[in-house]
């Protein structure tokens, strides 16, 4: 099935059940930096159903880059993983379920870093998603966050 189709299949099935998705302007604007970055790496801090992963994969710089990202929800994490299939992407994406907040703690910077970090999970957590991709961030690589004004959840923290 061609990827458009199944990235509106997803974004439908989000707003008819409620599944946070990154909005149109985000996304693009988000697109335009992996143009210009083509990133080989990246890490997606809150998977949700695949959606942003999926559209990620469109920029990255060839067949050998990868994205890894991280989901706590198992029935999201399982959701991903199909929707990740059905695009053809589980060599590209690889969907860890796990809490990020403790799983980051579990990668050595020493053995990988990341082109581009994308947070947008708990929004309590942005601290400690922010103090990792500092760590694992490649030089020269790029940090971006969603929802950092959510509900002042993100700004009242830092």
């Amino acid at each position: 099935m061609e990827q458009e189709v199944i990235l509106k299949e997803i974004k439908e099935y989000a707003t008819k059940n409620y599944v946070p998705i990154l909005q149109d302007i985000s996304l693009d604007l988000i697109l335009l930096v992996l143009k210009l970055k083509r990133p080989d790496s990246i890490l997606e801090i809150g998977t949700a159903i695949g959606y942003s992963a999926i559209n990620f994969s469109k920029y990255l710089k060839d067949k050998n880059s990868t994205i890894l990202t991280i989901e706590k929800n198992a029935d999201m994490y399982k959701k991903a993983v199909e929707n990740i299939e059905k695009a053809g992407l589980s060599n590209t994406i690889e969907v860890i379920n796990a809490d990020a907040t403790e799983y980051l703690e579990k990668i050595d910077e020493n053995e990988k870093k990341f082109d581009v970090i994308f947070i947008d999970a708990a929004k309590g957590q942005y601290l400690v998603f922010l103090e990792n991709a500092l760590r694992l961030v490649k030089k020269g690589g790029i940090i971006i966050a969603d929802n950092v004004y959510f509900k002042g959840r993100v700004l009242s923290r830092i």
